[in-house]
């Protein structure tokens, strides 16, 4: 026999209730579906200002999603659009673009793949080295965090890597630790032998004196 656990609720009322309850969450998709598409649509405008409305609404709008809502997101269409505006020279646009890919990497990791493929872990490096604005080049530092642990290699193939360490004595700390979490991400990742001796072991020292730092700034 099988076990009823309504507890004492009407089963036709809980079906219904289901059912409300799966219609209310295909209304808020569709209305999320509706809001990235206009997104993107602006994002592809010519018109700055209509872009800079739009990634800020972007940006805005990721620091509140959840998983389930980025079902609605297009992400094959939306990240290269974000990216582009990453390849303007307006600082917020910029900001907004490295904080909704950050936003992006965060609740969906597997994001990450799209990312690497439409070319933005060159974007993000070079975004970083502009210290003209250095709240973007923070930005893009977090963004690349997200994306070392599994795409190490394709900074370092970039030269990320190597551009971190000329900058990372003009960092705050906060910033320094993340630069040392993706080269220790890069580090795991590395199985050449060859990669490892012209790459690694030169800034060997370097890495181990900011992590020997960090381990003693935190038991002060």
């Amino acid at each position: 026999m099988q076990k009823n656990f309504s507890f004492g609720r009407n089963p036709n009322a809980l079906e219904e209730e289901y059912r409300l309850i799966e219609e209310l969450i295909s209304t808020e998709n569709r209305y999320h579906a509706i809001k990235f598409k206009q997104i993107i649509a602006d994002l592809k405008s010519k018109d700055e200002l209509k872009i800079l409305e739009a990634i800020t609404l972007l940006s805005t709008e990721l620091s509140m999603a959840q998983e389930e809502n980025f079902g609605a997101l297009q992400l094959d269409f939306l990240i290269p659009e974000v990216i582009n505006c990453l390849r303007l020279e307006n600082p917020e646009i910029m900001m907004n673009a490295a904080v909704s890919l950050t936003h992006i990497l965060d609740i969906m990791p597997a994001a990450s793949k799209i990312l690497v493929n439409c070319g933005g872990v060159d974007v993000l490096c070079q975004k970083m080295q502009n210290f003209e604005f250095i709240d973007v080049a923070e930005s893009c530092i977090k963004a690349l965090e997200k994306l070392s642990f599994d795409y190490g290699l394709s900074i370092l193939n970039s030269g990320g890597m190597e551009m971190m360490l000329t900058m990372i004595d003009f960092l705050v700390s906060s910033t320094q630790k993340l630069i040392i979490s993706i080269i220790s991400n890069i580090f795991r990742l590395v199985n050449s032998e060859a990669m490892l001796k012209e790459k690694i072991l030169p800034i060997l020292p370097v890495v181990l004196s900011y992590t020997v730092k960090f381990f003693l700034l935190e038991r002060l």
